[in-house]
């Protein structure tokens, strides 16, 4: 059914077109992935709050996020455009010059003329999503090293240095740059954090690189444990995994696994059974917190109970003085750590006559023994124990940086699939104008400006809540990369594109066989 010749013709006419495309496609992927920085993509997600822009820029935090914004919006755009000129090239703009009259006065087949075109669009389609897929891979890897997720961090390299040891033996083993002076010292500068604060980072880096460990060979010995369950017994996939976050919030789940325990163990630089004791007690301590949690909600129930039972009489009869006393007690009544920052970074600020926003930038000033006694009287909190908290708080930023250029390669296979099924849905609307009218102004206004029309939509939508109706109106929102990123129920929507391409590129072919030609 595929004409050799004709397919040899599409090459030649289209193929510069294609190969500029795919330059500028790749170009523009290369530049986000090597200029990607978390904490200045982050800024600019956090200006953007609130912002007409906020539903664009809220991802752009990881680099996983910003490969979403550039799928969603420049793979597309310019997809779109490709595909736009090639599909009234194939087969419109041929019978509007009259050259396809000349190549069905061969022997040729219509049907066979159409088919040969549709799928040169289709195949041209999908290779310039795989060199655009592979492409990602390997920039992020060589750039970040986040693919096979073998990133050295700036600490890491200079610390490796300073011990005269492996980068990848110290990024595996964290807890050598704690037990060297040196290493420490300058893996601090390379952070930008002082060395207690690095000191948490690093505890904090060796937790999370365990629980990942763990989280994996814990999965993997669930998936053992069920490979010879069939049918109904056998429970998902998503239900037998175990990921990093699940493990975090219940590290019992690893207790009774030692391949686990030992997996989480050695980023630790822990034999099993200390990791064992180690996990034991922070689940003991989230026991006693939940206990107290519980206690606190029942507190806080009788308190309701109490005062709803009171007079209304009595509160209205409650003076000015008593209710500016109780707000102030309960203002000095902070609990949670966030509340506990929140008050000393604007008691810090005012002590250093600076504005919160560079202190947030900057926590390492809140050390300042004027900014800390500020704090302390604030918030009620000691010195000490906010110096740990902004310790912690410093760690938890540099931690966030490190996760910033995790990767997910399910996810951005998804991504780019995804993206290939919406142009492939976007091409097959160009490919059935294309074969129903004779006329390339007419196929070009149904074949390019439903398409435009759709991807102005799907903007549209991101500039706030009151406008999110609108996404019934564009079958670009079928294409989700937020749920794909979270890898959350986004088949349906896939499905649905992939419906959409048959469809309409069955359709233009039975037309196009069928229909009278000005020959």
């Amino acid at each position: 059914m595929i004409n050799k010749s004709i397919l040899k013709q599409c090459l030649k006419s289209n193929g510069k077109m294609w190969a500029v495309f795919t330059a500028a496609a790749v170009a523009f992927l290369a530049l986000i992935i090597c200029t990607f920085d978390p904490t200045a993509f982050s800024a600019i997600a956090s200006a953007a709050e609130g912002t007409a822009l906020s539903g664009v820029t809220e991802n752009l935090g990881s680099l996983l996020g910003t490969l979403e914004t550039y799928y969603s919006m420049i793979a597309v755009l310019l997809g779109l455009v490709f595909v736009y000129l090639t599909s009234n090239s194939l087969v419109v703009e041929e019978v509007d010059s009259g050259s396809m009259a000349y190549t069905l006065s061969t022997p040729i087949r219509r049907s066979s003329v159409v088919i040969t075109k549709m799928t040169y669009l289709i195949v041209s389609l999908a290779l310039m999503m795989g060199v655009i897929a592979g492409s990602g891979y390997a920039i992020t890897e060589l750039r970040w090293g986040a693919v096979s997720d073998t990133a050295i961090t700036d600490d890491v390299s200079v610390a490796a240095k300073s011990m005269n040891k492996d980068e990848d033996y110290v990024r595996t083993h964290l807890y050598v740059i704690k037990d060297d002076a040196e290493a420490l010292s300058v893996g601090a500068d390379a952070r930008d954090l002082d060395e207690d604060s690095y000191l948490a980072y690093l505890d904090m880096k060796m937790d999370d690189n365990a629980y990942k460990a763990a989280a994996k060979e814990l999965t993997k010995n669930r998936f053992d444990q069920y490979k010879d369950v069939t049918g109904d017994d056998r429970p998902d996939n998503d239900e037998i995994e175990i990921t990093k976050e699940e493990l975090e919030a219940d590290p019992s789940l690893m207790l009774d696994d030692d391949d686990a325990l030992k997996a989480g163990a050695e980023p630790k630089g822990m034999t099993l059974i200390e990791y064992r004791d180690y996990i034991q007690q922070i689940v003991d301590e989230q026991d006693a917190s939940a206990d107290e949690a519980a206690d606190a909600e029942a507190a806080a129930d009788s308190t309701a109970n109490a005062d709803s039972s009171s007079s209304s009489d009595d509160a209205i009869a409650a003076t000015g003085a008593e209710a500016a006393a109780l707000t102030d007690a309960t203002t000095l009544t902070l609990t949670e750590p966030s509340d506990i920052m929140q008050v000393a970074l604007m008691a810090s600020a005012e002590a250093l006559d600076t504005n919160t926003a560079t202190l947030s930038d900057n926590l390492i000033l809140m050390k300042d023994q004027k900014a800390l006694d500020a704090a302390s009287a604030a918030t009620g909190v000691p010195a000490e124990q906010l110096t740990t908290l902004i310790n912690q708080s410093m760690a938890s930023a540099a931690l966030s940086e490190d996760n910033g250029i995790s990767f997910d390669n399910e996810a951005y296979a998804w991504l780019n699939f995804g993206c290939f099924l919406l142009l492939l849905a976007i091409s097959a609307i160009g490919f059935f104008a294309s074969c129903v009218f004779n006329r390339s102004k007419t196929a070009m206004a149904l074949g390019g400006g439903l398409p435009f029309a759709f991807f102005l939509i799907e903007v549209i939508t991101q500039m706030g809540e009151s406008l999110e109706n609108l996404k019934y109106f564009t079958i670009n929102t079928l294409f989700d990369t937020e749920k794909i990123v979270a890898m959350d129920n986004f088949a349906p929507g896939l499905c649905a594109l992939a419906g959409i391409a048959v469809t309409l590129y069955a359709a233009g072919c039975a037309i196009f066989c069928k229909k009278d030609l000005p020959l």
